[in-house]
């Protein structure tokens, strides 16, 4: 997919059914990113929407507790519709896209901001899912696009700061399952119960 803010808006439309789906008692479920309840790893990514808002109106957000909020006091499919409607119209809308933007990792070009944005709010999709004790809804074309994507910009360092080391699976693992365990989750997670990621 060529066009970056095409890529954030696939990303959040594709991975919408399992964000739309939590309800309020859902929030103190553990979910596969360890240590993080739901509440905290919905928060994650609101607070991600609202730096990549930030990013697309030339708003630095030099460090991220300025915007590691409680997201959560009302209806989450709520906040998640609010909040990623307005990240997107605020990237439609945007007229600079070759300044880079101030973020908490420091000066990022506006590529790097949405294609974080969207294997951010994907991946973490799945998370959401399985913490729901649901099947994940992604589309096919979808991880396609997010394991090349990851394929091509998960080096030593991007590990070490956001993912665990890659999980081994069998050969005839599903497209999902194999994109899932490159970044370092179980894919069984909820089945055994155990949490892997450290994302």
């Amino acid at each position: 997919m060529d066009n970056p803010i095409d890529l954030l808006v696939s990303a959040v439309e594709d991975s919408a059914p399992n964000y739309l789906q939590v309800e309020a008692s859902d929030l103190s479920r553990p979910t596969p990113c360890e240590g993080w309840d739901l509440r905290a790893l919905l928060n994650h990514v609101m607070s991600r929407f609202v730096i990549s808002t930030n990013a697309a109106r030339m708003v630095p957000t030099s460090d991220f507790g300025s915007v590691e909020l409680d997201y959560m006091a009302g209806d989450p499919a709520v906040t998640f519709t609010e909040l990623s409607t307005e990240m997107l119209e605020a990237w439609r809308s945007c007229s600079d896209m070759t300044t880079d933007r101030v973020t908490p990792l420091g000066p990022v070009p506006p590529e790097g901001v949405l294609l974080f944005g969207a294997q951010d709010v994907f991946i973490h999709a799945w998370d959401v899912a399985k913490t729901r004790g649901v099947p994940p809804v992604l589309s096919e074309a979808m991880v396609e696009v997010f394991t090349e994507t990851h394929r091509q910009s998960v080096d030593a360092q991007t590990r070490e700061m956001f993912f665990a080391e890659e999980v081994e699976v069998a050969s005839n693992a599903t497209p999902l399952d194999g994109l899932i365990a490159f970044l370092g989750r179980e894919p069984s997670w909820g089945v055994k119960g155990e949490s892997v990621s450290t994302d």
